[in-house]
């Protein structure tokens, strides 16, 4: 279970970061703000994971 359909317009990297493990897998994430630093994203855990 979890979310279908994420559009994050914050740009806070915390609220991404929840976003993403709050998605479901096979979920569509868009992130339309734009955080005022560099972030990381953990593709193997944050993207791969959840298309499964």
């Amino acid at each position: 279970m979890g979310i279908d359909v994420i559009l994050e317009m914050s740009g806070n990297p915390i609220a991404i970061k929840q976003a993403f493990e709050s998605l479901r897998p096979g979920g569509r994430f868009s992130i339309l703000g734009i955080p005022d630093k560099p972030m990381e994203i953990d593709l193997g855990k944050d993207i791969i994971l959840n298309i499964l």
